[in-house]
C-alpha cells in the first residue's frame, strides 16, 4: 500500500479557483496552497518571486507565513535544493499550524531531514503529525490508533484513511486497515489508493471475492501515475493468492519495471520482496532462499521499514504449516479473475 496521493480533480477545480482570486498576490494565505497544488499537478509554479519577497519583508506573522513556508520548502526539497528548503521548513515552524507540523514530519522521514518538527509545537489536535512521527519509528500499533483519532478529527479527510489503512497494513492489522478504507471511500469513493489499500488488506485476510470487487471498480483505471502501479502490484497479489502464479508475476514485474522507470527505487524493491514472498507461498521458493533475499532487498533499499516484511513472511509461513497455502476460491469467482486479467494482459 501506498500514502502519496496524486491531485485528484476536485484538487484541480479548486486550484483554478483559488487562482481566480486577485488578493493573492500580497496573502501568504492564499499563495501557500496555490504554489502546493501547482506542484502537484505539474504546473508551473507561478508567483514565486513575490511569496519569497513576502517572506523576506517579515511583515507578517510567523504564524501567517508558516504555510507559505512549507509550501516553498516542500518545492524546493523536490527539486534538490536541500540547504534552502531545510531554511524554509525550519522557518515554518516557527509558530506552525496542524498542517504545517505534519508536513515536516512527513518530509523528515521521506528526505532523512533533522527538522525537530515537534519540538515546542503546542498545537491542540495534531493527530497527522503524531501519526507521521509514530510511522517515522517505526511503530505501527501506535501510529494506527493516532490515526484514528485524526480520522475522527477530520472525518471528509482521504488522507487520514489512506495513512491509517497503510499503517494497519504495515501493522499486519488487516480487519483495522479494512476499517480505514471502508470509512474513508463513504466519503471519498473514487480514490484509487483507498481501493488499493481495501483490495490489499481483503487479499490477506483472504477474502479476494471483495479484493476483486475493489480492484475493478472503473476509477482504478483513471491515470493516478503511482496509484495505479499500486494497483498492478496488488494485483499481482490478487493472482498469485488466486493459484494462478503466472498471470501474478507478469503484473509484479509490470510494476517493478514501472516503478524503477519512475526511480521510485524503495517502491519497486518493495514490490520484488512482496513477490519473494509470494513465490515461496506458492511453492516455487524455500523459506530460508526467500528470507535471505527480502533481508537483501530490505538492505539495499535503506529503508528500515521493509525489514518487516519478514514478520510477514514469517507469518505466512505459520499459516501454510496449518492451512492450505491459500484460502479455497470459488470457481466462478477463479474464473471471472483469471478472464479478466488475460484480457488485460
Amino acid at each position: 500500500p501506498l500514502t502519496k496521493q496524486p491531485l485528484t480533480l476536485p484538487n484541480r477545480k479548486c486550484l483554478a479557483n483559488i487562482a481566480q482570486v486577485h488578493r493573492h498576490i500580497s496573502d501568504p494565505a492564499i499563495l501557500a496552497p496555490i504554489i502546493a497544488l501547482s506542484d502537484l499537478a505539474d504546473k508551473k509554479v507561478s508567483y514565486l518571486r513575490v511569496a519569497k519577497s513576502i517572506l523576506e519583508s517579515n511583515n507578517f506573522s510567523p504564524r501567517s507565513t508558516s504555510e507559505l513556508a512549507s509550501a516553498l520548502g516542500t518545492l524546493d526539497m523536490a527539486h534538490g535544493a536541500d540547504k534552502r528548503a531545510r531554511k524554509l521548513l525550519l522557518r515554518s515552524l516557527e509558530d506552525p499550524s496542524e498542517n504545517v507540523l505534519a508536513q515536516a514530519v512527513w518530509l523528515s522521514g521521506k528526505h532523512k531531514l533533522k527538522l525537530d518538527a515537534t519540538e515546542n509545537a503546542d498545537i491542540p489536535n495534531a493527530f497527522e503529525a503524531e501519526s507521521r512521527v509514530f510511522a517515522n519509528e517505526l511503530s505501527w500499533e501506535e501510529a494506527t490508533e493516532t490515526a484514528k483519532r485524526w480520522r475522527d478529527d477530520q472525518e471528509f479527510s482521504t488522507q487520514a484513511a489512506v495513512f491509517g489503512s497503510w499503517a494497519a497494513c504495515e501493522a499486519n492489522d488487516w480487519k483495522v486497515a479494512i476499517s480505514f478504507t471502508s470509512r474513508g471511500l463513504i466519503t471519498n469513493p473514487t480514490d484509487v489508493l483507498l481501493r488499493n489499500n481495501a483490495a490489499f488488506a481483503y487479499i490477506q485476510e483472504g477474502d479476494l471475492r471483495n479484493a476483486f470487487y475493489h480492484l475493478t471498480q472503473e476509477q482504478i483505471y483513471v491515470n493516478q501515475g503511482m496509484a495505479n502501479i499500486a494497483v498492478t502490484a496488488t494485483e499481482g497479489l490478487l493472482l498469485f493468492r488466486a493459484g494462478l502464479p503466472v498471470l501474478g508475476r507478469d503484473r509484479y514485474q509490470k510494476a517493478i519495471r514501472q516503478f524503477n522507470l519512475k526511480e521510485e527505487i524503495v517502491n519497486a524493491l518493495d514490490a520484488r520482496i512482496m513477490l519473494t514472498i509470494e513465490e515461496y507461498i506458492s511453492g516455487n521458493s524455500e523459506f530460508e532462499v526467500a528470507k535471505r533475499e527480502i533481508e537483501g532487498l530490505a538492505r539495499k533499499s535503506g529503508e528500515p521499514r521493509l525489514f518487516g516484511r519478514v514478520q510477514l513472511l514469517e507469518n505466512l509461513r505459520h499459516q501454510r504449516d496449518i492451512n492450505a497455502p491459500y484460502p479455497e476460491i470459488d470457481p466462478s469467482l477463479l474464473q471471472e479473475i483469471r478472464r479478466h486479467y488475460i484480457k488485460l494482459k
